[in-house]
């Protein structure tokens, strides 16, 4: 490296101009080349230019004085004209001779310090830094999406923006949007979707699983408009689909007994043109309201014989389920279920082209809001399952978002199948949580499962360094060369060697330090070279 020095403070002897070059060339060198051999042709080139420069323009600095009388001398053909230069006049007057000499006092300390060791950091902060530009995205997904950050970092802000595009440039889209924070302050999606309702003159239908009630009138009426007897009946057993719950109705045998019992009474309303709604089925699960319909109904005896027998059989094993199940129709669950409102669920919401907002308040209501979620995982699937069969029409496409889904247990397993098959239905489905860890937590492979399905991720800060490790792992890893040498008191020994190593490609440190509102986006729907992008959140604003 001495090399490099000393035509470096040859170079700035010449001439003062010679410094913008120089710092230039050492900037140069470390940005894009990271080898000596290239520091040494950039510097040996811009000495000679330089020193060709100073003669020509007779350059005042004191070296040059007898340098300039040589080459005027030797080559008189060149037709330089040699000016002698009052030395002593010059120290003391002119400035310029006292700011040169700092500026090579300052660069030589500069170049001290720049071991190969501290070169090869340089360069892999400048790649780092190159991978920090801000670019724009396309914030409508194409197919399935996971999303990640902490509270706080622009995970809804994200949200909120990607719902507002995909409505103003495809206005007959279906949006679902699950919030299990049941945020409604500014910048919430409750925010951002009733300003987005308002632009595009839509109906925004709140399902309101919170304490609120002046949020909404709509009544969630989950089982209207399912044919399936199956499907009505797995939507009614979810709301008894937890280990607490079961453990205080009885055992597996219980659960199996009211499992048969709800399909038989299903069956019976379905055949007497009696509305399958959730608050019928509930009235008509207790024996003495299905005695007194009975007992007003015109239809064969033996079969109400039959029919009495076996409610009255099973009514001591089910009594404590069904006893549970109306106490989700208590309290606040009483007004999302039964109340005096609108009917609506997805597949009434679908038709109309609403959009459909899922407020599930785990903070205050956390049984309820669990099951209030599974309800709507469950809705889903089955829309999805209409479209399949062709009974629902596949002219437009469903977007659905699941924020702060790992909260929610008891809906995993029916959004594992919702992730897995929605595609072949038409529908984007995008996953939003905190952090890689999250998923992790909930085993049975749901993080490598996740990972494989989806093809656009998008990553805000991640606090833990564990969460950032697995964020980056997202991003994959890329093959670089290490150049390694060795120095002994700031000076190459003149050993080195050449390491074929891998890296991330987006560094856990540079996730955990990511600022408010800004992200990763990786999206494998697009060409390599396009893939990764650096952005900025935009917000959902009011006109």
């Amino acid at each position: 490296m001495i090399g490099l020095y000393l035509l470096t403070l040859i170079a700035l002897i010449i001439c003062p101009i010679s410094v913008i070059f120089i710092i230039s060339a050492v900037i140069a060198n470390h940005t894009i080349f990271h080898r000596r051999y290239w520091g040494y042709l950039i510097i040996a080139s811009s000495s000679a230019i330089i020193f060709y420069i100073g003669v020509r323009i007779n350059s005042p600095v004191i070296p040059l004085v007898k340098t300039r009388e040589i080459i005027a001398t030797a080559f008189p053909f060149l037709g330089w004209e040699f000016k002698k230069i009052d030395t002593i006049s010059y120290i003391l007057s002119d400035f310029r001779t006292l700011g040169v000499a700092l500026v090579l006092e300052s660069v030589s300390l500069y170049l001290a310090t720049l071991t190969p060791e501290r070169m090869m950091i340089n360069g892999e902060r400048q790649r780092e830094k190159s991978k920090m530009t801000l670019q724009r995205i396309d914030y409508i997904p194409k197919r399935s999406q996971v999303i990640f950050g902490v509270s706080g970092s622009g995970k809804s802000a994200y949200i909120g923006k990607s719902i507002e595009e995909i409505l103003s440039k495809n206005p007959s889209s279906f949006v679902v949007i699950v919030d299990g924070k049941g945020s409604t302050e500014k910048y919430s999606l409750f925010y951002s979707c009733m300003i987005i309702a308002k632009k595009l003159d839509k109906r925004l239908v709140v399902i309101n699983g919170t304490s609120n009630n002046e949020l909404s009138d709509y009544v969630y009426d989950f089982l209207e408009g399912i044919e399936s007897t199956d499907a009505m009946k797995d939507m009614v057993m979810s709301l008894l689909d937890n280990p607490s719950v079961q453990a205080s109705a009885g055992s597996e045998h219980y659960k199996v007994i009211t499992e048969r019992y709800i399909l038989k009474i299903i069956e019976f309303m379905q055949s007497h043109d009696i509305d399958v709604t959730l608050f019928n089925l509930l009235k008509l699960l207790d024996p003495a309201d299905l005695n007194a319909v009975l007992d007003q109904m015109d239809f064969d005896s033996s079969e109400k014989k039959e029919l009495k027998r076996f409610v009255d059989d099973s009514w001591s094993d089910v009594r404590a389920n069904v006893e549970k199940l109306k106490m989700f129709m208590d309290g606040q669950g009483k007004k999302i279920f039964t109340g005096e409102g609108e009917r609506i669920n997805l597949r009434t919401a679908y038709s109309q082209r609403d959009i459909v907002l899922v407020l599930a308040d785990e903070m205050s209501m956390p049984e309820l809001a669990s099951k209030l979620v599974q309800l709507v995982a469950y809705d889903l699937r089955n829309l999805i399952a209409g479209r399949l069969t062709g009974s629902i029409d596949m002219n437009d496409k469903i977007y659905s978002y699941w924020d702060e889904f790992s909260g929610y247990t008891s809906a995993t397993k029916t959004l594992q199948s919702i992730y897995a098959r929605a595609r072949s239905a038409d529908c984007i489905c995008s996953l939003a949580t905190q952090s890689c860890s999250d998923i992790i937590g909930l085993g049975d492979g749901w993080f490598e499962r996740i990972i494989d399905t989806a093809d656009r991720y998008v990553i805000f800060r991640q606090n833990s360094a564990e969460a950032a490790e697995s964020a980056a792992s997202i991003f994959g890893t890329e093959l670089h060369v290490t150049d390694t040498a060795r120095t002994s008191e700031l000076q190459s020994t003149g050993e080195a060697s050449n390491t074929v190593d891998r890296s991330f490609i987006v560094s856990p440190d540079m996730i955990r330090n990511l600022m408010v509102n800004r992200g990763f986006l990786l999206d494998k729907t697009k060409r390599p070279n396009h893939q990764l992008k650096y952005f900025k959140n935009k917000f959902v604003k009011e006109n």
